[in-house]
């Protein structure tokens, strides 16, 4: 069991919301891999897209890091993302207040509040400043998170 899981968005993969996914994210991500956090990806959709898990895996291998799963969230506008995180909570027996919850819409990280997990929003890819909920631990982008959380004393310390 894993004593902290990140979980991303697709899209946060990305840089400035392009089809391109950053080199340096996926940096971030072995970092992660070599810290002992398991990360793992939720990818949008109204179908599972395996060339983009597969393609996601690849670069992540390539950094040095991967990605332990995929899940699928059926639409962005839906009640998809609740299910996805019991799913995750469920498969990994991990307590929810351990868990990371990457995020660029605001509606997204409530639904992590609301699941008693860590929301992480990242301000080169946030969607909406506004509506952002004042429990978001908030970093510059996804390198500066991980630095963050490498930091951070273990659940056990």
């Amino acid at each position: 069991m894993p004593s902290r899981l990140v979980i991303l968005a697709e899209e946060v993969l990305f840089q400035g919301g392009a089809g391109t996914p950053g080199r340096a994210r996926f940096d971030a991500l072995a970092r992660l891999a070599h810290a002992g956090h398991p990360v793992a990806v939720i990818l949008a959709g109204k179908t599972v897209d395996s060339a983009t898990a597969l393609e996601l895996q690849r670069l992540a291998q390539d950094s040095g890091g991967q990605v332990v799963a995929f899940f699928h969230r059926a639409d962005h506008r839906d009640d998809g993302l609740s299910g996805v995180l019991v799913e995750i909570t469920d498969r990994w027996r991990v307590d929810p207040a351990q868990v990371h919850g990457v995020f660029s819409r605001p509606d997204d990280l409530a639904c992590v509040i609301e699941h008693g997990a860590i929301p992480v929003a990242l301000t080169d890819h946030l969607d909406a400043w506004s509506a952002l909920p004042s429990a978001c631990r908030v970093h510059a982008n996804l390198a500066a998170f991980v630095d963050a959380l490498i930091e951070e004393p273990g659940p056990d310390a």
